[in-house]
């Protein structure tokens, strides 16, 4: 008995560090691709694939999600949209910070939670094709 619980104890660690090498490869791997939609769950579940019902079903208005998303990245607002996005209603925005960097938040349109907040990447290759 007490050899078995040795070697799980020095099993352990190694199938702990195949797991998080496994998951930073997929994450990389969703990284690479600019088309994949970010995956998570909002609030807001929505079927209607109408732009123009996305404000009435929003029960946090674009104008406070932009409240938020400047209160988390002190800034000026670049871009704000309310889409669908994995099935859920959720308000992007985009804010330039103090360091001239684009910030793009995702905030559920339902709750007003942040999802996501990344850094715009693609800012980076648009500088690079205008030289």
């Amino acid at each position: 008995m007490r050899k078995t619980h040795v070697a799980v104890i020095r099993v352990l660690p190694l199938l702990l560090a195949a797991a998080i090498y496994a998951g930073s490869i997929g994450k990389s791997r969703a990284n690479d691709d600019d088309d994949q939609e970010e995956s998570f769950k909002g609030s807001s579940a929505i079927r209607s694939t109408s732009e123009s019902d996305f404000p009435r079903l929003a029960t946090v208005p674009l104008q406070e999600a932009i409240t938020i998303a400047l209160a988390r990245v002190p800034g000026g607002l670049l871009k704000a949209e309310t889409k669908k996005e994995s099935g859920y209603l959720v308000h992007h925005i985009e804010v330039v910070d103090a360091g001239k960097a684009i910030v793009e938040l995702t905030i559920d349109a339902g709750n007003g939670t942040v999802l996501s907040k990344s850094l715009d990447s693609s800012d980076e290759e648009r500088d690079d094709d205008e030289d």
